[in-house]
């Protein structure tokens, strides 16, 4: 493990403590080129590939094979975004909108990464073996809160941030992060509460790896008892 991991890992620790989350900080990275000494996931949603990390601790990686939800692996520039997701019949056929057209619009503007990459790296931040392109959150009201105003504590500002209700832990968060260099919030998805058991009283938090050091130093400054 490099220096630079084990920085993330300590900051991991820190984020943990000031904030009291159930569950740790998750690192994630967009590769293609997979370290060897992390394991192939077994098939899953990235939704559950996160609580997974999260709270069993395991470090693992996800190619298009292994993502079982082919539009969240989209819009992580994992694959291409299937067809009847982009023209809106998936989720008219979910029930979720009342029309094609109305399902067409929210997926046309859905955030999406133009990079393509080959793998998900996924794993507790406080004991990642790589350098994580961002890390999310999932914590209360109170905690998404507090990162938001720690994030804006040196140079103010205000966080501008996208939600549909749908595809939240891929699009809203992994994309919407990476693609702004922000940190983004999410209100989650009926996928992620219902397959992932993002709890009815959790909000997902997604922050720039750069940006970490920074923001723990705040969070402390602001919150630490």
């Amino acid at each position: 493990m490099d220096k630079e991991s084990k920085n993330y890992n300590n900051l991991a620790k820190r984020l943990t403590a000031v904030l009291g989350l159930k569950g740790a900080p998750v690192a994630v990275a967009l590769r293609d080129d997979i370290p060897n000494d992390i394991q192939k996931g077994k098939p899953a949603r990235h939704c559950e590939m996160v609580q997974t990390a999260r709270l069993d601790g395991t470090q693992f990686y996800a190619t298009a094979d292994e993502q079982t939800c082919k539009g969240g692996a989209a819009v992580m520039g994992i694959i291409d975004v299937p067809e009847n997701v982009a023209n809106g019949e998936f989720y008219y056929k979910l029930g979720a909108f009342a029309s094609v057209k109305a399902a067409k619009n929210t997926m046309g503007l859905l955030p999406k990464i133009g990079k393509r990459s080959k793998a998900v790296l996924y794993a507790p931040l406080e004991s990642a073996g790589f350098v994580p392109d961002m890390v999310i959150v999932l914590g209360s009201p109170k905690q998404a809160m507090q990162i938001v105003q720690a994030d804006l504590y040196k140079e103010g500002g205000r966080i501008e941030t996208g939600v549909a209700g749908k595809q939240s832990l891929c699009g809203d968060i992994v994309a919407h992060t990476l693609n702004t260099g922000t940190i983004q919030v999410s209100l989650a998805c009926a996928g992620s509460r219902g397959h992932a058991k993002v709890a009815d009283d959790e909000l997902i938090v997604g922050i720039p790896a750069a940006r970490l050091g920074q923001l723990m130093d705040s969070l402390e400054t602001l919150f630490k008892k």
